[in-house]
């Protein structure tokens, strides 16, 4: 089971990047933090994930993850047993992807 950490209203990369160390016995495959000053009028945030990979072992399925323009980002622990049919229907419709994971169509849908 992975471990996802993070928080609303403050950009601290450091201390994401630390929640998501400690939580390294909730996902052995790998940690990645993501911070996001605030722009525009919008709260900071910050996302951590400790990484258990079961689908897409690769690093094109780690997250935090963003969208190919990256205005969306996720993190996230499950597995959505039809993405493999949810995908096929978004790439007849010109989506592309980058990995073969379903965090990615859930951040495209």
């Amino acid at each position: 089971m992975c471990g996802i950490c993070g928080f609303a209203c403050r950009a601290d990369h450091e201390l994401v990047n630390t929640m998501a160390t400690r939580l390294e016995h909730r996902g052995p495959d790998g940690h990645r933090a993501r911070s996001f000053p605030s722009t525009d009028g919008e709260l900071p945030a910050s996302l951590g994930h400790r990484r258990l990979s079961i689908i897409d072992p690769g690093p094109r399925g780690a997250q935090p993850m963003g969208s190919s323009d990256g205005r969306y980002w996720i993190t996230y622990n499950g597995e959505i047993y039809n993405f493999r049919e949810l995908r096929a229907g978004l790439e007849r419709e010109g989506r592309r992807f980058r990995s073969a994971c379903d965090t990615e169509v859930v951040l495209a849908m």
